[in-house]
């Protein structure tokens, strides 16, 4: 009888991960299984069972996780694209005004926590100054844009997490940054000043964002900001 109860806890759970898109190869639980014969064989099935439970449990967790890392990725790149598309020439023109300044907060910037933050804002801030000081372009060129946006939504008073926190303060204006970074990645190379820039692939930490405020509140953040003016 224990045979026939253990073997069937093994059926239910190895029918599950069969169906579960959760994995690719599903039938490898097999190879957890214990020998049938042998000392301690059929006493362990139970043991075995709650193993495969635990596998396959925390296995669809972590497929959920990934799903809302990459629902929230999404939608915080749709926040940046429709907030620098709602930038307006004087929202430009206060940004340029307001660099030296904000250069100055840089210099402040914990470089231990936020490695690449300060130079990662002021090469944004040395493109604007470029493409619009210089060149005279204006925000219809997306990359002058987003990169404007970066450095606004670095200025600005609220944000998702508010700057004055210890050590986390500045996390989600760190992924706003390196989302705008890959977003214009090929314009920002062409720049003259894309040489003082560490380009090599940086994780863009959405994880640790969600460890610190919830998905609900970043949603509703973006909502919110999409339904009044960009500052």
């Amino acid at each position: 009888m224990r045979i026939w109860r253990a073997k069937g806890q093994l059926r239910r759970i190895v029918c599950q991960a069969r169906w579960s898109d959760s994995f690719d190869q599903p039938y490898f639980f097999f190879d957890l299984l214990p020998p049938l014969g042998g000392e301690g064989g059929i006493d362990r099935l139970p043991a075995y069972s709650s193993r495969l439970e635990t596998h396959w449990s925390m296995t669809t967790n972590l497929a959920h996780a990934t799903d809302i890392k990459e629902s929230i990725t999404t939608e915080l790149n749709s926040f940046i694209q429709s907030q620098a598309t709602g930038l307006s020439a004087l929202d430009l023109e206060r940004l340029t005004a307001d660099l030296p300044v904000l250069r100055k907060r840089f210099t402040r910037l914990p470089l231990k926590t936020y490695r690449y933050l300060a130079d990662q804002l002021e090469f944004l801030c040395r493109f604007v100054e470029d493409r619009v000081v210089r060149l005279g372009e204006d925000l219809t060129e997306q990359s002058v844009a987003e990169a404007a946006f970066a450095l606004l939504y670095f200025q600005r008073a609220i944000d998702l997490i508010p700057d004055p926190i210890p050590d986390m303060g500045l996390l989600d204006d760190a992924i706003i940054v390196r989302l705008v970074l890959r977003r214009q990645e090929q314009a920002f190379k062409q720049s003259p000043y894309a040489n003082r820039l560490w380009w090599q692939e940086e994780n863009v930490k959405v994880e640790e964002l969600l460890s610190i405020i919830s998905p609900l509140r970043v949603s509703s953040f973006c909502l919110a900001a999409t339904q009044r003016r960009p500052a």
